[in-house]
């Protein structure tokens, strides 16, 4: 159970950031439905209990998160759903798809990484973090095919763009642990330190 001395900065950094990010994509939705835009109206507004995603997860792990994951999953949402999505990002720059789809392997890294802070970070469990960015990058792109499939959206266009996307997350998630590696000078087995 949680220490009750670090309960409140958990719902506090948490929720500060969550709250900025809310007034945002609600601001958004809003915008959009003035505008008569109302199925993008309507992704701007499932984005705003999104925002709850590291609160909540800090409490079901028992763990307080640091607050910058919160504003880390707030700019990948403003960036991807929201800017990308609900106010056409994606169709005007070409290249903002893969940032994004790079940014979602740094985010799951550094949620890894997050979840793992006290613990040993040995290469066994650094390559354990980049395994479940590549699940994700994965099971993301399976969620979208299964969404143009049932639904009739366009999130792939082909087979090119699915497997650069989750490259692109591989490799976002490869130089964040890179980064954690040299930052923290953790070593693979075998080579001096």
């Amino acid at each position: 159970m949680l220490d009750r001395s670090t309960r409140p900065g958990v719902r506090r950094g948490t929720s500060h950031t969550a709250a900025w990010f809310q007034l945002v994509f609600a601001t958004g939705a809003v915008a959009l439905l003035v505008v008569g835009a109302w199925p993008r109206a309507l992704v701007a507004a499932l984005l705003v209990p999104a925002m709850f995603a590291p609160a909540l997860l800090g409490r079901v792990v028992e763990q307080r998160l640091p607050t910058h994951l919160a504003v880390q999953l707030g700019c990948f949402i403003a960036a991807g759903p929201f800017a990308g999505a609900a106010f056409g990002l994606y169709s005007a720059l070409p290249g903002w798809d893969k940032l994004v789809h790079a940014d979602s392997g740094v985010l799951v890294v550094s949620a890894g990484l997050a979840l793992l802070r006290g613990r040993s970070t040995r290469w066994p469990r650094l390559l354990l973090v980049q395994g479940c960015a590549m699940a994700i990058a994965a099971g993301w792109e399976i969620v979208e095919f299964t969404s143009d499939t049932l639904f009739g959206t366009q999130a792939q266009h082909g087979n090119t763009d699915t497997m650069t996307d989750i490259i692109a997350g591989t490799v976002g998630a490869a130089a964040a642990l890179v980064a954690f590696a040299v930052a923290k000078r953790v070593r693979p087995p075998g080579l001096p330190v």
